[in-house]
């Protein structure tokens, strides 16, 4: 999903979720991390709004699911490097229903 910034970005930087969704994208692709006690968390602010979002919860099924090995490869262990009390960092796609 690619946007314009001025589109999907109110005056306040802050994702315009209604937006977004009205464009009906069939996939979206939110990331996550978990903390040492198994409690899930959003990466990013944005991705908490679209998660919350009534119309994202009516619409979109998660479907798949893929974990980011910090070992794999030094992109990977980037993302450790900024989250680091993450246990786990992956990303989940929901499809629209």
């Amino acid at each position: 999903m690619v946007s314009s910034y001025k589109i999907i970005y109110n005056g306040n930087h802050h994702l315009n979720v209604d937006h977004l969704l009205a464009e009906k994208p069939r996939y979206i692709i939110l990331s996550f991390w978990k903390d040492n006690e198994g409690s899930e968390h959003c990466r990013i602010d944005p991705e908490s709004a679209i998660l919350v979002q009534p119309v994202f919860q009516r619409n979109y099924q998660a479907i798949k699911e893929f974990a980011m090995n910090k070992n794999d490869s030094f992109l990977n262990a980037i993302y450790y490097k900024y989250w680091p009390d993450a246990s786990e960092i992956y990303f989940r796609i929901y499809e629209r229903t």
